[in-house]
């Protein structure tokens, strides 16, 4: 395999990063697990202090992954930008969250004509 070709199987096929969805995924898990590890033994204003400190980081590393991702991105547009495996790639949204709702229009009925 040619080290410099632009992957776009397995993983890749469904996520743009899957390496950076999976790094999203660990830092929410660790999240999930510091809120659940909090207990009614602990006194509320500690409490509210670790649920501030869980958002703060969880926000701070969501925007360090995005910032990645958008370099990355940036960096394989200037690579591969143009070829017809790129340009196939990219168009591919894969899996959106929220999904996009779909509308679908009916065309009016026309006037009976005299």
């Amino acid at each position: 395999r040619d080290p410099d070709a632009l992957v776009t199987s397995g993983l890749y096929r469904y996520l743009k990063h899957p390496n950076y969805t999976g790094e999203s995924l660990l830092w929410a898990a660790s999240a999930a697990l510091g809120v659940a590890s909090l207990t009614p033994l602990v006194a509320p204003a500690q409490t509210v202090g670790t649920l501030v400190a869980i958002a703060f980081g969880q926000l701070g590393i969501q925007f360090v992954l995005c910032q990645a991702t958008t370099g990355l991105n940036k960096r394989q547009k200037e690579k591969y930008g143009g070829s017809a495996s790129y340009d196939t790639w990219r168009a591919f949204k894969g899996f959106e969250l929220p999904p996009k709702k779909t509308t679908t229009t009916t065309p009016a009925p026309s006037a009976p004509t005299a």
